[in-house]
């Protein structure tokens, strides 16, 4: 019997964690919906965005802007790589965290096989916990208080990678995150923040006139334009990165906690059987007590 109480002990600690892990599922799949939600609304505005740079990419290469370098200016600027690397602040997500960590390590190692120092930049307490642990130079971090963080809330890293690019810090800029590619299907992805690269196909696809440059007239100059238009595309590709990893978080925390909840199911079950494998070896022991204790009675009673 006391291997019965143990598994019964046994069940009952894993119908607790069956709670919470279907709680857990819930929960996340809510978010998940609103996350796709907000994916959904900001892709279009990113799109708008892209496309009127395209537009004007001829009109960029003619005029010097510091976020366009050319080859010469790039072959001069500081053998600094500046690593934006987004991740969660919770667990429980399966191994969402710590490949986007694994990642970040192998390109720190890359650039420094490239003779490149790396500086990052971290989104999300897992990331920074894993890099600084390990020794590497984070500058800064912004914890992800909330799981959907709005436009504005994330004003102070933007303010931080463009310190970093007017400072001469680092001229190459990269943002790391997970692409959120479908319900179950995530992909580890690497974007190059700045400096822009007019002749990346996003830029060259996304034209929507066939104008030259001198066709546009600009209101109030082309400098005001320019000057806003730019650091908004730069913040919107990290608000981007930020919404596609909290979606893709969202949606691989959900799969883990129905997964849970199914294995222990499963347990449960095995544990039901051996549970109701000792009680029978328990009644056949005690039949067998008491047939034998009634021979013994009959023998003696001869």
């Amino acid at each position: 019997m006391k291997q019965a109480k143990e598994i019964k002990r046994k069940i009952k600690s894993i119908i607790s964690i069956q709670h919470i892990t279907r709680a857990m599922k819930m929960v996340s799949a809510a978010k998940f919906k609103r996350a796709q939600v907000r994916l959904g609304g900001i892709s279009a505005y990113f799109k708008r965005i892209k496309e009127m740079i395209a537009d004007m990419a001829s009109y960029l290469a003619e005029h010097k802007h510091p976020f366009v370098l050319s080859a010469a200016d790039i072959a001069e600027a500081p053998r600094v790589r500046c690593l934006i690397v987004v991740t969660g602040d919770k667990g429980l997500c399966g191994s969402f965290n710590i490949n986007i960590c694994k990642e970040a390590e192998n390109i720190i190692k890359r650039s420094k096989a490239e003779d490149y120092e790396t500086v990052v930049i971290s989104i999300g307490t897992k990331g920074y916990d894993y890099l600084k642990k390990r020794g590497y130079k984070v500058i800064f971090n912004m914890p992800l208080n909330k799981p959907d963080p709005k436009f504005d809330d994330i004003e102070s890293v933007v303010n931080e990678v463009l310190h970093v690019y007017d400072s001469a810090i680092s001229k190459d800029i990269q943002v790391l995150y997970t692409r959120y590619v479908s319900t179950i299907t995530y992909k580890i992805t690497v974007d190059k923040i700045l400096p822009l690269d007019l002749k990346r196909r996003e830029f060259t696809a996304q034209s929507t006139v066939q104008t030259v440059a001198n066709d546009f007239k600009f209101e109030p100059n082309s400098s005001d334009i320019l000057n806003y238009l730019l650091p908004r595309y730069v913040k919107m590709l990290i608000f981007n990165a930020i919404v596609e990893s909290s979606c893709s978080e969202q949606g691989t925390r959900m799969i883990t906690m129905s997964s849970a909840t199914d294995k222990a199911s499963e347990l449960i079950g095995e544990l039901t059987l051996i549970l109701n494998r000792a009680r029978q070896e328990s009644i056949t022991a005690e039949i067998l007590d008491i047939v034998g204790g009634v021979n013994a009675l009959k023998k003696a009673q001869e």
